[in-house]
């Protein structure tokens, strides 16, 4: 079942992963740890260079989106394997951050698939962002 919450963001882990305080109605609130559901960002850990240039990028541009202490809108759509929440999230400007991000090649939609078919998504984002000047490595 699909619930709505206003929530506060707490801390932002990277770019498709988040920590918010959900408000539950009369007074009550729980802290949670979610993910943007559909959406697969690169990760900063392990990767390549350009592809933790594209992290770094990712989490910047959801850091300005959804800065700590804002408010936003959360729809609830279910549970990873990890038990973190997947949402939809709105925020206060009425912008669907996971469409955003996707629509800017920050990240691909992600509804199960092959590690290498998000990989080869995630490879043609990098040569976009690339050519528009956004990331970059440096060579030797």
């Amino acid at each position: 079942m699909k619930y709505f919450y206003s929530a506060t963001i707490d801390r932002i882990i990277d770019g498709d992963s988040f920590e918010a305080t959900l408000d539950l109605g009369w007074s009550m609130y729980h802290k949670t740890s979610m993910r943007l559901h559909h959406v697969d960002t690169p990760e900063m850990r392990g990767g390549t260079d350009i592809s933790k240039a594209a992290a770094k990028l990712a989490t910047h541009y959801v850091n300005g989106l959804l800065p700590v202490g804002s408010e936003c809108q959360i729809q609830s759509m279910s549970l990873d394997k990890y038990g973190r929440g997947l949402a939809v999230v709105t925020n206060s400007a009425g912008i669907n951050v996971g469409e955003d991000l996707i629509k800017r090649g920050l990240a691909v939609r992600y509804e199960g698939g092959s590690k290498e078919e998000i990989a080869a998504a995630h490879e043609k984002n990098y040569v976009l962002l690339q050519a528009k000047g956004l990331i970059w490595i440096y060579s030797d």
